[in-house]
């Protein structure tokens, strides 16, 4: 099948072929870090996730993010961003956090997490630091569901590293309390 409009038979066909491509086993080499979170720990099909390489939240500092939609509110994404190392990861936090504090106010934070609330739409900012990982969630609608956003992707955090390194930890490691 061959074609180039949004027909719904060429959507649907674009679709099987994308559910079957993330079905296929993805070394942890070859694929990109929020990919494999999102898609494979976090079971999100991979037409709603999302990667935006500059300028993310409009920020210039700021790239090199993956989305995917979570069960977290109307309108409400996770994201997730590696990097280099955990200094790196560190001074993004502080920058994210220093620059959403200008339309946000704090209604929790802790050294490694962080609850904002808009100014106006009263939507919720989620941000968490774990090692080079910075992750969070925007325009949450719902503090509870926020909350258990962030934790389950934290979960999966800890299973990559479990995976990455061979090593048994706790997995029921709490997750910083705001």
């Amino acid at each position: 099948m061959a074609g180039n409009s949004g027909s719904p038979p060429i959507l649907e066909k674009a679709r099987q072929v994308v559910g079957l491509m993330g079905d296929l086993p993805v070394e942890a080499s070859s694929a990109p870090a929020g990919f494999i979170l999102f898609a494979r720990l976090l079971k999100i099909p991979p037409e709603e996730l999302g990667y935006e390489p500059e300028n993310v939240f409009q920020l210039d500092f700021a790239g090199d993010f993956w989305f995917g939609k979570m069960d977290c509110g109307d309108g409400c994404r996770a994201f997730f961003h590696e990097a280099p190392d955990t200094v790196s990861a560190g001074k993004l936090f502080q920058q994210l956090l220093e620059e959403q504090r200008g339309e946000y106010d704090p209604v929790e934070s802790g050294s490694d997490a962080a609850l904002l609330r808009h100014q106006f739409l009263g939507t919720l900012f989620g941000l968490r630091l774990r090692g080079r990982w910075v992750f969070g969630v925007e325009e949450a609608t719902n503090r509870a569901k926020a909350m258990e956003t962030l934790s389950r992707i934290d979960q999966a955090l800890i299973t990559r590293e479990t995976e990455a390194t061979g090593e048994t930890q706790d997995k029921t490691e709490a997750a910083p309390e705001l």
